[in-house]
C-alpha cells in the first residue's frame, strides 16, 4: 500500500494501563507538577530534559482527565433524555463512574474495565504507534474483582456481561487497509494483543486466575479474532486452563 511497515504498530509495546487504574490521573499530574515546581528556575543540563517530559506529561493527564469527564458529562445528558428507567439508571452509573475515573483510581472491577477502556480510547485518538496492546489484562483487574465478591456487590455473570462489553468495545477500532497493506497486514487486526496468565512477578507462582478463564470464555464464545490473545502456561498451570484454551 506504499506504507513502511515500520509505521504500523506492531504489538510490542504496552501503556501503563495498571497504573492508571490503581494511580489515576490526577496523582499522576501532582507527580510530575511538584517536579516542576521543585526544580523551578533551577532546570539546567540533563533536568531540561526531564523538565519537558514531566511538562508533557501534565498537559496528557489534563487532556486525559478532560476526555474522560466529557464522557461521563455525555452519559448525563443520555440519561436525562432517557424514557426507559432501566436505561436512565444504567447511563447515570456510568456518568458516576466516569465522572470518578476522570481524575481518580478504579474502585471497583467495573471502574478498572472502563479505566483501561478509556485509557485505550485516548491512545488510538493520539496516535496508535508504536502500540496499543493491552498486556496482562487478568492481571491488571482480578484484584478488583476479586475485592467486589468478597463484599458480594457483584456476580460471576456481571463480570463475565463486563468481559464481553469490554472486547466487544476493543472491536470498534477498525480501519479499512487499501491495497497490498490488506494482504499484508489482514483486515481487522488492531495490534491490541493481550497476554493471559504466566506466573505473578514477585512470587513466581501461577498467576491464572478467574479473569483468564472469562477472557477465552469471551473470544471463543464471541468469536473473536481480536484483540489477539497470547495464554502463557508454566509448569504450575492447572490442568483446567488447557481444557478451556
Amino acid at each position: 500500500g506504499g506504507q513502511s511497515l515500520i509505521g504500523l504498530p506492531a504489538g510490542h509495546l504496552i501503556a501503563g494501563y495498571n497504573k492508571i487504574i490503581t494511580t489515576g490521573y490526577a496523582a499522576l499530574r501532582k507527580q510530575a507538577q511538584d517536579w516542576i515546581d521543585e526544580h523551578k528556575f533551577r532546570a539546567m543540563g540533563e533536568d531540561m530534559d526531564k523538565y519537558i517530559f514531566y511538562k508533557a506529561a501534565v498537559i496528557t493527564c489534563d487532556g486525559a482527565m478532560t476526555l474522560v469527564r466529557r464522557y461521563g458529562e455525555k452519559c448525563l445528558e443520555k440519561a436525562a433524555e432517557a424514557k426507559d428507567e432501566k436505561r436512565k439508571a444504567e447511563l447515570e452509573k456510568m456518568a458516576e463512574a466516569l465522572l470518578w475515573l476522570s481524575e481518580n483510581p478504579a474502585r471497583n472491577f467495573r471502574e478498572a474495565v472502563q479505566g483501561i477502556m478509556m485509557y485505550q480510547v485516548m491512545i488510538q485518538i493520539y496516535d496508535r504507534t508504536p502500540s496499543p496492546s493491552i498486556g496482562r489484562f487478568d492481571q491488571y483487574v482480578w484484584p478488583f474483582l476479586k475485592k467486589d465478591l468478597e463484599e458480594g456487590t457483584i456476580t460471576m455473570d456481571e463480570a463475565q456481561e463486563i468481559v464481553d462489553a469490554f472486547f466487544l468495545k476493543a472491536n470498534c477500532f477498525y480501519q479499512g487497509g487499501k491495497g497490498r497493506l490488506a494482504t499484508t497486514t489482514g483486515i481487522g487486526n488492531t495490534y491490541q494483543h493481550t497476554t493471559l496468565g504466566g506466573v505473578d512477578p514477585e512470587t513466581g507462582e501461577d498467576a491464572t486466575n478467574p479473569v483468564t478463564y472469562m477472557v477465552l470464555e469471551t473470544v471463543g464464545r464471541l468469536k473473536l479474532h481480536d484483540p489477539t490473545i497470547s495464554l502463557r502456561f508454566n509448569k504450575n498451570s492447572p490442568d483446567k486452563l488447557w481444557d478451556c484454551a
